[in-house]
């Protein structure tokens, strides 16, 4: 149960992403996303409490998958000085 809310949520975002990145965000519907999803509008509105939040969310997970990169890419480095 706790993975389908997850992959549901997970969904919701990498929808708003393709549609953010496409049409810009305020030509973006809360309805186009969840017509696109799947999904209903209530349930957007259960794990975002509006498009803007929806967007930080989407800022957050890119910061959080650069930060891991540039980590594993600074473990990986066999120079002192990075490290």
């Amino acid at each position: 149960m706790q993975e389908k809310r997850k992959e549901l949520g997970n969904n919701i975002l990498s929808t708003g992403k393709e549609l953010f990145a496409k049409k810009g965000i305020y030509e973006t519907t809360v309805t186009e996303i969840t017509k696109r999803a799947n999904t209903a509008k209530g349930t957007f509105y259960i794990y975002f409490k509006n498009k803007k939040h929806l967007l930080f969310s989407i800022l957050e997970t890119g910061l959080n998958d650069l930060f891991l990169h540039l980590k594993e890419c600074v473990n990986l480095s066999q120079d002192p000085i990075i490290k």
